[in-house]
């Protein structure tokens, strides 16, 4: 995956490394919206480089509540959207920021949630501690290996009470870290969105 927007002290520009969309959702053009208004958001108030390099939450005072929401609003009849984002600190000094834009649930913003799971290379499939079966087909899950790599987002493929498996080869081993929406319910919808990924060196 190739660098296509880095910034250096000042950004000129923000473009997303990636981005990685929920399967049949209904509010496209929405959280196309909003990925713009996340990026002129990084450009004009750009977050606190990450502190370590697994992945985390972080929080900002230059970004309230109310400025990660789309549509901009504080009711819960006022917006449909809210972005969470978590970041880690990647090679050659630069924080890679993820921008998880989830659904409102409830009136409540949703959340993302970390999970440790198995991979068994064998099966090719993430086997998950307490029978967890939150994972469905078409999920979103960011997924990392230790503190020394880069997490990557990926779409679950198949999943059933206890495990999942992912679309596309990887090179996974052992205990892995994993962030997905959290869904209220055991049969809700996934909260999580899409993912934007953007990578810069911030001052």
């Amino acid at each position: 995956m190739g660098i296509f927007a880095v910034g250096f002290t000042a950004v000129a520009a923000l473009l997303p490394v990636a981005i990685y969309q929920q399967q049949e959702t209904i509010n496209d053009v929405l959280t196309a919206q909003m990925e713009k208004n996340i990026l002129a958001m990084l450009e004009a108030r750009p977050p606190t480089e990450a502190s370590q390099q697994a992945l985390q939450e972080i929080s900002s005072p230059r970004w309230t509540a109310q400025d990660r929401r789309y549509p901009r609003g504080e009711q819960a009849d006022q917006w449909l959207f809210q972005w969470q984002p978590l970041a880690e600190l990647g090679e050659n000094g630069e924080t890679i920021l993820y921008a998880c834009i989830l659904r409102q649930q409830n009136g409540q913003p949703g959340t993302m949630v970390r999970l440790d799971v198995a991979y068994d290379s064998g099966s090719e499939q993430f086997n998950v501690a307490n029978s967890d079966d939150k994972f469905r087909p078409g999920d979103l899950v960011i997924i990392e290996q230790d503190d020394a790599s880069s997490a990557a987002v990926h779409r679950v493929a198949e999943a059933s009470t206890g495990w999942f498996k992912v679309e596309g080869e990887v090179s996974y081993s052992g205990t892995v870290r994993t962030w997905r929406g959290d869904r209220t319910e055991q049969a809700g919808s996934n909260p999580l969105q899409k993912v934007v990924v953007v990578r810069g060196i911030w001052r």
